[in-house]
């Protein structure tokens, strides 16, 4: 008996049926491991990915909205919240559930995850006031939308993701956008001009330059391509300083590209809602502020036109809203004693022609003309004061056409915006802080001044520049 069980033990023991399987549910495990790694892992990175699309795109809407006011629109065209940071951060999570639908991930973007505040490499980010925001985007588990994994659950390894990605956006001042030229198009100027005290010149589709230009140390002449420079029999020598001042750079012209919408918001401007102070110049904005500022639309019981408008008996603080039937030309002029036209906005329909010697200063004029030649001004208008940029002083030239400018003409610490071509006849003296932004081609004849001031240009219409800088 004792002999036939051990018999039986050792051929037990000698029995291999069954082992194969016990081989192949170990493999099993094993495949099923590795492709959860490889394949649960590729999921998350992809998400993670998205998530920080979502984070980047959701930061600069937070600023952007933020930033916006009374004369303009929210990028969904209804009108923005009177709470610059409200609205940001409603900015922030449309924009968020426009990438990530809250159907498929869940509510990525939480109101609490949106921050504005300063930023240092050093000391990271800091809530409060500053010039920039931080979103986290989220899919994890305490946030009701963790990444589900497809192998790694099965055997309860790793039921799920939490997957969550930071950026940091911020509002920026572009240096070439604060003084000098930005077209969208082409800029060409001919012989004979200086160029000075590290202005910049900007065209998108490239730079014409004749001969005999001068572009003193700091001066920047910038396009997206350098082959795009076109200068004659391509000698560079005939233009000193042009070789050291030249870049290759991507810069918009947003004022120009918003121009509609600016002047816009400025032909429906409401003084009773309390616009935002920073885009009005001074004196209106003090105005508004004291109660005081109206929209004058009607004289004697009349429509303002450019029949029965004038331009010398405007009071301080007040927006003028003059229309034209069909084809008209508003004039806007000073008087011989040296008046200016100041502390008022003009917003208009008409083509617009400033007199000879006329003067403007801290004031806004805007037409919704698309004519080539919208605005017009005769030899020696000075636009803005030569006040080497002191705060105050400068002009607003907004048009949804394009601008001409008679010879020795001056302009100071002001800025000029339109959709269409710019040209500027010859000895141009006095182009001190101006900024000037088109979508169309810009000219400049001979024997022009340009450069920058000390100060800045005074920019009633902010410049809007936001990058990610995490």
């Amino acid at each position: 008996m004792g002999n036939i069980l051990g018999n039986r033990l050792a051929a037990f023991g000698r029995d291999e049926d069954g082992a194969a399987m016990m081989w192949n549910l170990f493999w099993s495990v094993a495949f099923i491991l590795l492709a959860g790694l490889a394949v649960d892992t590729a999921n998350a990175h992809r998400i993670r990915m998205a998530l920080q699309v979502t984070a980047d795109s959701a930061a600069l809407a937070a600023l952007a909205a933020r930033d916006s006011n009374s004369l303009y629109q929210d990028y969904t065209g209804d009108a923005p919240s009177d709470d610059p940071e409200a609205r940001g951060v409603d900015a922030a999570l449309r924009m968020a559930r426009q990438i990530m639908a809250t159907q498929r991930h869940g509510s990525v973007l939480q109101p609490t995850d949106i921050t504005f505040g300063s930023y240092t490499l050093e000391e990271g980010f800091t809530p409060g006031s500053g010039n920039f925001a931080r979103v986290i985007t989220r899919r994890a588990a305490d946030n009701g939308n963790a990444v589900g994994t497809f192998f790694l659950k099965v055997l309860n390894v790793l039921p799920s993701w939490d997957v969550a990605a930071v950026s940091i956006a911020e509002r920026y001042r572009a240096a070439c956008a604060l003084d000098g030229v930005i077209t969208k198009d082409r800029i060409d100027f001919q012989s004979n001009n200086t160029f000075g005290n590290d202005i910049c010149l900007h065209g998108s589709n490239g730079i014409e330059a004749n001969q005999n230009n001068l572009y003193e140390d700091g001066v920047i002449v910038s396009m997206a391509d350098l082959s795009t420079l076109v200068v004659p029999g391509g000698d560079l020598s005939k233009n000193i300083g042009l070789a050291e001042a030249l870049r290759e750079a991507h810069i918009e012209p947003h004022l120009a590209n918003a121009v509609e919408e600016i002047i816009d918001g400025l032909v429906t401007l409401d003084l009773s809602t309390d616009p935002e102070l920073d885009y009005l110049p001074l004196a209106v904005a003090a105005a508004v502020e004291n109660r005081t500022a109206q929209v004058i639309d009607t004289v004697g019981g009349k429509t303002l036109t450019n029949k029965n408008f004038d331009a010398l008996v405007m009071a301080p603080g007040n927006v003028y809203s003059v229309s034209c039937g069909g084809k008209g030309t508003l004039n806007l002029r000073g008087n011989s004693g040296g008046s200016a036209i100041e502390d008022v906005i003009v917003v208009t329909n008409c083509d617009i022609t400033f007199d000879k010697n006329t003067v403007v200063r801290n004031a806004m004029i805007a037409t919704t003309s698309t004519s080539a030649k919208s605005v017009q001004g005769s030899s020696g208008v000075k636009i803005g004061a030569p006040d080497n940029c002191a705060p105050g002083g400068g002009a607003q030239i907004l048009t949804n056409g394009g601008m001409y400018f008679a010879a020795k003409m001056e302009f100071h610490g002001s800025q000029l915006v339109a959709a269409g071509p710019v040209k500027m006849a010859a000895q141009v003296d006095g182009l001190s802080g101006t900024s000037i932004q088109s979508r169309g081609r810009v000219d400049m004849a001979s024997n022009n001044s340009l450069a920058l001031c000390d100060g800045d240009v005074d920019e009633v219409i902010p410049l809007r520049y936001y990058r990610l800088v995490r």
